[in-house]
């Protein structure tokens, strides 16, 4: 039953997210700031059900978790049916199929698949350390709950740092404090310390995750859809790297060089982003004046 649950999820989890950015993507042209709005609304999601999980945990087992879970799921899909329909936005469709939109696309996915693989390295690690020094359930929820908050109320002032500096350099600078911050864990710091690190991890991708689902927006032209599904494919890919990575890493318990590596990691994708975004909006440029 539970890999029948763990198959359904994994088809359904896709498409809904899918298919939710695809829709946000649609008001980019009026509001820039769509993906950051959309992920701060993720993350309140996220950190908000931690206090009635545990108490269903404590109360009633992970099967009333569960079942919470399916009941804000059932609400979230029935809140998009009675949603009235948009005018669609006509988008600038650029030429080429599947291949040449995977082509343009190429870039984006493997710095976005960096960016996962290493946050699913760091979140797996961080978590068995986090066990590994004796704190329960409810302890280790509350070390990433600040993280939590930080990923909801940073989005949208991020993003207008994003608009003052540029893309690049704020994608970068993001990305060299996400790289020290993961690379100070690796000295086994005291749990407090853990906690202000992760609010720094979460406030640097509550600027880059946006930012790159706004690239890949404007990379897709009318293809949306598929252009998010194929960045969700390299980011699947990226965080099972991640997590296999780390989890051999970590089998004796060598938390560091864990870290280390998936600092190296973080900053390798820093690295490729100058070139790949001014890649990608030269290619929006072209693409546009073609149509």
């Amino acid at each position: 039953m539970a890999f029948v649950a763990a198959f359904l999820g994994g088809i359904a989890g896709p498409l809904f997210w899918i298919s939710l950015r695809a829709i946000a993507a649609e008001y980019l042209a009026d509001n820039s700031g769509t993906f950051a709005g959309l992920m701060s609304a993720e993350a309140l999601g996220s950190w908000i059900f931690w206090g009635p999980a545990m108490v269903l945990l404590g109360a009633f087992g992970y099967s009333a978790v569960f079942i919470g879970l399916a009941v804000a799921a059932v609400a979230a899909g029935a809140r998009l049916m009675l949603t009235p329909k948009e005018p669609i936005v006509v988008r600038a469709e650029l030429a080429g199929g599947i291949r040449e939109h995977v082509r343009r696309l190429a870039p984006l996915m493997t710095i976005g698949g960096f960016a996962t693989a290493a946050e699913a390295g760091v979140g797996l690690a961080l978590l068995l350390q986090l066990q590994a020094a004796g704190l329960e359930v409810w302890q280790i929820a509350l070390v990433y709950l600040p993280g939590g908050i930080a990923l909801t109320v940073l989005p949208r002032p991020l993003h207008a740092v994003v608009e003052r500096w540029g893309r690049k350099p704020a994608y970068v600078a993001a990305s060299i404090a996400t790289a020290v911050s993961v690379a100070a864990l690796a000295l086994s710091p005291p749990v407090i310390l853990v906690a202000a690190l992760w609010i720094v991890m979460s406030a640097s991708l509550a600027l880059l995750y946006p930012l790159q689902k706004t690239l890949v927006s404007e990379a897709s032209g009318g293809r949306v859809a598929r252009g998010m599904s194929l960045q969700a494919n390299a980011d699947t890919i990226g965080a099972a790297v991640g997590v296999v990575a780390v989890g051999v890493i970590v089998v004796d318990g060598r938390w560091a060089p864990a870290f280390i590596v998936c600092a190296v990691i973080i900053l390798c994708g820093a690295a490729l982003a100058f070139w790949v975004i001014d890649r990608t909006g030269q290619e929006y440029r072209e693409g546009v004046a073609r149509g």
